[in-house]
């Protein structure tokens, strides 16, 4: 399947869930999938253009814990929509970026095994736009201990692909204001 077959097959899919929420799973599963990494390493931020921030919208967790103002200069997810651009970083973990966020515990701490969340290696993230409305931003990982541990890096053409992804989807998951 292309990256266009796999856009229209996901809008299908996204228009016959009716809540936001199930729309998020379902293209997190989806973007996992297709591009190799876990579900905890898909990230989808909603931009509220009355405070300009973006704030997590996938994993839920995430958006319980605050919000990334649209001037943040070392928030790569400001960045990406500022500049209205999609942006790979395979050595995202010696870039200065903001960090705080990836310090939080996605699973509950009484699971067993459960261990402290490990720091993005590498990530593509692209701009959520539909027409001209700002509305978000996806952002994929790969997340280790080290680099190495992470997994492959990313290539420019899976940045073009999730690009065109998010392109297709944008209008499809419920974020505007």
């Amino acid at each position: 399947m292309n990256v266009e077959e796999f856009g229209r097959s996901l809008v299908k899919i996204l228009s016959l869930k009716s809540e936001r929420e199930e729309r998020l799973l379902t293209l997190a599963k989806a973007l996992a999938n297709g591009f190799g990494v876990n579900e905890k390493e898909v990230a989808v931020l909603r931009y509220n253009s009355s405070d300009s921030q973006l704030s997590f919208v996938w994993p839920p967790k995430l958006g319980k814990i605050g919000a990334v103002p649209l001037t943040a200069h070392n928030a790569l997810c400001a960045r990406t929509l500022r500049d209205r651009k999609p942006y790979l970083d395979n050595q995202f973990s010696g870039t200065k970026h903001v960090s705080f966020f990836e310090a939080v515990r996605l699973e509950p701490t009484g699971e067993s095994g459960a261990v402290a969340e490990l720091p993005i290696q590498k990530i593509m993230s692209v701009p959520l736009i539909d027409g001209s409305r700002l509305l978000g931003v996806i952002q994929l990982s790969r997340k280790g201990a080290q680099a190495a541990e992470a997994g492959a890096d990313f290539t420019r053409g899976q940045l073009d692909a999730l690009a065109a992804i998010a392109t297709a989807v944008a209008p499809s998951l419920l974020l505007e204001d």
